[in-house]
């Protein structure tokens, strides 16, 4: 039988590979490096990754090391383990998959009316059935995606979480004002990305806060997210690119789990049309306005992409996946470099109060939170 590896970090200096051999007594870790025994007592199993795919494995036998294992053999090995408490924790592990695919199974079910109807008359039919159909779906869907946040993919610290939430929750619409509740997890990815899932779900990468310059930047990017959830963007752009194949699926009799999941992985690759990047935009805009958040933020982001072409190249979309579906640079620059302007020229007015959240949050600190953790 081929053998089952894993990694272990937090043990040394440095993570160590390691060969995991399920024995009825415990884990056996057996390396050049080291070998230890780990008893089945106080072992704690979880799911881990972005499909659930990497198991991660502590004790106090370990301290604060973890072992991450990718390997679906260890958890067929672990269901031959006659221990309660591991055979406990294999049953929370599959009632997680399985609640995830239930709930992007009945909102994708839901959906995928929409979808006969584009066959004929996408578009128009598109329009009018999203703006019936209930914010229910959008919320199930957000807490699908909240389903997939755990400390090795995404920044848990509690401290940190407070600091950023301290600087945006200012900005989210309340709950008088939409249906959705929002809330922002930040990916360790090291990529410059932002996603907004439907719902009030958003995501932000590692990568995009660290390139940023001012808090200003990360509210503009933010600001853009919103508008795409106030406006349904994700919801209209993935029945669009659903509903042929799904409902072709189920009108056909073809209703497989793996049909439903074929269609469910496009929520995290849906890809908003250029006029909904437009909407969103002008959402930012207003946002920004609203809150008193200076446009150079935004701005400077796009700047910085264009400083990163190659010389001679026009085209900014390519530098940022952020922007990678996006209209043009100059023509989104105009747009952020007029609504500056029009701030500029309302400083004046008593009425307006800047967000007092951005005053006390400093960027470099929050920068040197997220590398600590």
């Amino acid at each position: 039988m081929k053998k089952i590896y894993g990694q272990l970090y937090g043990y040394s200096t440095h993570k160590i590979s390691t060969e995991v051999q399920v024995t009825p007594a415990g884990l056996q870790l057996v390396s050049p490096e080291l070998s230890r025994s780990l008893s089945y007592a106080e072992l704690t199993i979880r799911a881990a990754g972005t499909n659930d795919d990497a198991y991660v494995v502590s004790t106090p036998e370990l301290g604060n090391a973890s072992l991450v294992i990718e390997d679906e053999r260890f958890l067929r090995a672990l269901a031959r383990v006659p221990t309660a408490s591991i055979q406990a924790q294999l049953r929370t592990i599959k009632k997680k998959n399985s609640t995830f695919y239930q709930l992007i199974a009945a909102a994708l079910v839901l959906i995928v009316s929409i979808g006969v109807g584009l066959l004929l008359m996408r578009d128009y039919l598109l329009k009018r059935a999203i703006t019936h159909l209930p914010p229910s779906v959008d919320q199930m869907l957000a807490k699908a995606a909240e389903m997939r946040v755990n400390a090795s993919t995404h920044h848990t610290d509690p401290a940190t979480i407070r600091y950023f939430e301290h600087l945006i929750t200012p900005i989210f619409p309340t709950s008088d004002q939409s249906p959705f509740k929002y809330q922002v997890h930040i990916s360790k990815s090291k990529d410059k990305n932002a996603f907004a899932y439907p719902g009030g779900y958003i995501e932000i990468t590692e990568g995009l806060i660290l390139e940023a310059d001012s808090s200003e930047e990360i509210l503009g990017v933010l600001a853009h997210e919103i508008a795409h959830i106030e406006k349904r963007h994700s919801m209209h752009a993935l029945a669009y690119q659903m509903g042929i194949g799904l409902s072709s699926a189920l009108i056909f009799g073809d209703t497989s789990a793996y049909q439903i999941l074929a269609q469910a992985d496009r929520i995290t690759s849906i890809h908003n049309t250029k006029d909904m990047e437009r909407e969103a935009d002008q959402g930012a805009v207003d946002l920004m306005a609203k809150h008193q958040i200076s446009p150079a933020g935004i701005i400077r982001f796009f700047e910085k992409a264009s400083e990163k072409l190659p010389k001679g190249s026009t085209q900014a979309m390519v530098i940022l996946d952020f922007l990678s579906t996006h209209p043009s640079y100059p023509e989104r620059l105009e747009l952020f470099r007029a609504a500056q302007s029009k701030q500029n020229e309302a400083q004046s007015n008593e009425l307006s109060k800047p967000l007092p959240s951005s005053k006390t949050f400093d960027l470099l600190t929050f920068k040197e939170m997220l590398q600590k953790n």
